[in-house]
């Protein structure tokens, strides 16, 4: 089905997963600036409980050569979980950075939660860098490795990636690496 012909309506979507029920924290709410954004669920949190709750619930969804292409909780879920293995397999040290450079796609939340899952802290990366910007960026941050996703032109990107910085390319976006 081509992106133009599938439309969901939103009403079609299950009322248990509107914007306040997906960040709800069992807290009372309250208009104080002072709250402790530390008492907030963390992404992963939120992944977990998900996953739990409506597993098979549509959570991402995106064309993808003029198809669409969604992700279930589960779905999510899985790909998180076989990409953080692959991530910690490297055997990094806990923190190390991974470098994420890409537009907004399902990828890069997957890739963000994955870094995340295993223990690594994520580096994002705007997906207009010139080389020279993208190199200092990622010696600065010491980053390990970068997921390349979609871009407008990698091409003239890669020069700035330091010799020796393991990439991996999301599936169906990018140009070779």
């Amino acid at each position: 089905m081509s992106v133009a012909e599938e439309r969901t309506p939103v009403a079609e979507y299950p009322s248990t997963l509107t914007f306040d029920v997906l960040f709800q924290t069992g807290q009372p709410k309250s208009n104080n600036r002072t709250d402790n954004i530390m008492d907030r669920p963390l992404p992963l949190d939120m992944l977990y409980r998900w996953e739990r709750e409506c597993p098979d619930f549509v959570y991402m969804s995106q064309p993808i050569h003029g198809e669409w292409r969604h992700w279930t909780w589960k779905e999510t879920g899985r790909e998180v979980r076989k990409m953080a293995a692959y991530l910690k397999s490297l055997n990094y040290e806990p923190g190390s950075k991974i470098a994420v450079i890409s537009k907004n796609c399902a990828h890069w939340i997957i890739s963000d939660l994955a870094i995340q899952m295993a223990g690594y802290c994520g580096v994002p990366l705007y997906p207009n860098l010139g080389p020279d910007t993208l190199r200092q960026i990622l010696q600065h941050s010491e980053s390990k490795l970068l997921f390349v996703g979609k871009l407008d032109d990698w091409a003239s990107m890669r020069p700035g990636v330091p010799d020796g910085m393991k990439c991996i390319a999301f599936p169906f976006y990018t140009e070779p690496i």
